[in-house]
């Protein structure tokens, strides 16, 4: 939908030293969570996140961009492709579990009195470290017939969610 928005200029970054001069930094979803962390850590974006972070760029992560913004991301089974642990980018005390059964559902979410339809389609589940003091949800969803329930977190400047169509 940004896109759309004569007022929004969207820009793919493909140089960390650009990050600067950003004004809202969005990490997309990804087919290869894992290896698109590791991309991000050998190329120089780790650190430039993260001070865009602490200079308060605001952060949105999307499904597997919500997963790379917590302490850790666990998969030792390769359910996301090639396995293992890895440090994600520190900036929400959350770690993810990868699980061979994918999250595909539709859901009615709610935020300041706004609602819409969305949806969540991922491998994992994200929770907060059980060390982390408490940390806020960011949308309510509820499932036809089901109880609601908090989705997706946010601290400050860095959101994270797994709902797609959050923006439309």
């Amino acid at each position: 939908p940004w896109t759309q928005d004569p007022g929004v200029d969207l820009e793919p970054i493909s140089d960390p030293n650009t990050l600067t001069q950003t004004d809202l930094l969005i990490l997309p979803g990804s087919k290869n969570t894992l290896a698109d962390l590791d991309w991000l850590h050998t190329s120089g974006f780790t650190s430039a996140i993260q001070r865009f972070a602490a200079q308060k760029g605001t952060i949105i992560g999307v499904c597997g961009g919500f997963q790379m913004l917590g302490q850790s991301l666990i998969d030792p089974d390769a359910h996301d492709g090639i396995g293992g642990v890895r440090t994600g980018l520190a900036l929400l005390p959350t770690l993810t579990s990868f699980q061979a059964q994918k999250t595909v559902r539709q859901v009615t979410a709610s935020f300041r009195g706004d609602t819409w339809m969305a949806y969540e389609i991922h491998m994992g589940t994200t929770r907060p470290t059980p060390t982390a003091p408490p940390i806020d949800p960011l949308f309510t969803c509820q499932m036809t017939g089901s109880e609601e329930h908090a989705e997706g977190f946010h601290r400050d400047n860095v959101l994270g969610t797994y709902l797609h169509g959050c923006f439309e």
